[in-house]
């Protein structure tokens, strides 16, 4: 079975710019505006301090 991968319009990623992100979104909780996509929420770097949320 094939999963429908989620498409979060008017988002684009801080760290590639994928726009919109595809997939899962990782969204700062300490920044007013700031997401990854999941590749780069696994290998780009952010502010180690701050968490994050993801967003199906």
């Amino acid at each position: 079975a094939r999963t429908k991968q989620t498409i979060h319009p008017g988002v684009t990623c801080d760290g590639c710019q994928m726009f919109p992100i595809n997939g899962s979104r990782f969204k700062c909780r300490n920044c007013d505006d700031f997401d990854f996509c999941e590749t780069c929420f696994k290998t780009k770097k952010h502010n180690t301090r701050h968490t994050f949320g993801r967003i199906n």
